[in-house]
């Protein structure tokens, strides 16, 4: 990745407002990422004030994603602000050197970026199809692709995982009751899509997820298959492309089919031919009850049908991790 200079754009700690300009002169383009909640704070910053208004910009909503392209910079976004709900943090790719062609390129190629790799819904009704009249135009839109790509590496892929402090208000915890589970009463938390790509990274090396614990683990019962990860206390991953048990459930409670009804309306599972759903993107839980009451339902502990690929059941991989709280 070129280097580029950062700004943190509030006064209090940068992480939890995680307001950032990142600039490169060499590559003669600005990246601003802006947290909704700070938009009226920072827009008036001389560094904002100062940067050329021409490229494209990406919404992040905690499930979906919109991409545009603009020739008024921070003025599209307080349209946004005014017209779309969805998106908690706008990211915006700036440069001077930027002209109508090169601005609907990387348009196109963004949001076709997006629909391969992105692990969000996205709010694009169509695609556009743009033709380039100057192969080296292409050629550097791709370059600067590469650019945006390079910087949503740097931020994990998903830049409201640097905002997340400030979403605390929309990950409360309620209450699920598990029946006969006991000890295992847990809690669903709201559902974050999480980046796949950072979590494989902040996992591998991380040296607080115990080993028998870094293994991806199965749920298999019957035709429905899921994945799941241990990403530290009381985040437990039901992983995409994860099979979930389908309308059949009659006995489900109240909480767990809220859930699953609100993920279907976002589009966030989908259902198939078979009855069954399939998760579209990550879904965070705070215990491995309650990832499988979201996948199957209640029944059998889910310490005993959580197993890794050797078979060997979350139950045994928690003793063997020492673990006094999970």
């Amino acid at each position: 990745m070129q280097s580029f200079r950062i700004s943190f754009l509030t006064d209090t700690a940068p992480l939890k407002d995680s307001a950032l300009l990142m600039q490169s002169d060499h590559l003669n383009i600005s990246v601003l990422m802006l947290p909704r909640t700070r938009l009226d704070a920072v827009i008036s910053n001389d560094l904002i004030t100062d940067l050329p208004q021409r490229g494209v910009y990406v919404l992040y909503g905690m499930q979906h994603v919109y991409v545009g392209k603009t020739n008024q910079g921070l003025e599209r976004i307080k349209q946004h602000d005014r017209s779309k709900d969805f998106w908690q943090v706008a990211l915006l790719f700036l440069s001077a050197a930027f002209d109508e062609e090169i601005i609907a390129g990387l348009e196109a190629e963004t949001i076709a970026y997006m629909q391969k790799h992105g692990k969000f819904v996205l709010e694009n009704k169509q695609q556009p199809q743009h033709q380039y009249a100057h192969k080296q135009t292409e050629l550097n839109v791709r370059e600067w692709l590469q650019q945006l790509q390079n910087v949503l590496g740097f931020l994990g892929s998903n830049p409201l995982a640097v905002a997340q402090a400030n979403m605390d208000a929309m990950l409360a915890k309620e209450q699920l009751p598990t029946g006969n589970q006991g000890a295992e009463s847990a809690a669903i938390k709201e559902v974050s899509p999480i980046s796949e790509s950072h979590v494989q990274a902040e996992v591998s090396a991380s040296a607080v997820i115990p080993e028998p614990l870094r293994d991806v683990m199965l749920l298999q019962i019957g035709k429905i298959t899921a994945r799941m990860s241990f990403r530290g206390v009381k985040q437990w991953v039901v992983l995409a492309g994860s099979q979930l048990r389908g309308a059949e459930r009659k006995e489900e409670q109240a909480l767990v089919k809220k859930t699953i009804a609100a993920a279907e309306e976002n589009h966030t599972i989908t259902l198939q031919a078979d009855g069954t759903f399939v998760t579209n993107v990550d879904f965070t839980f705070s215990s491995p009850s309650a990832a499988k009451a979201f996948v199957y339902g209640f029944g059998v502990s889910a310490l005993d049908k959580w197993h890794n690929e050797a078979g060997v059941t979350l139950r045994e991989l928690l003793a063997q991790s020492g673990l006094k709280e999970y």
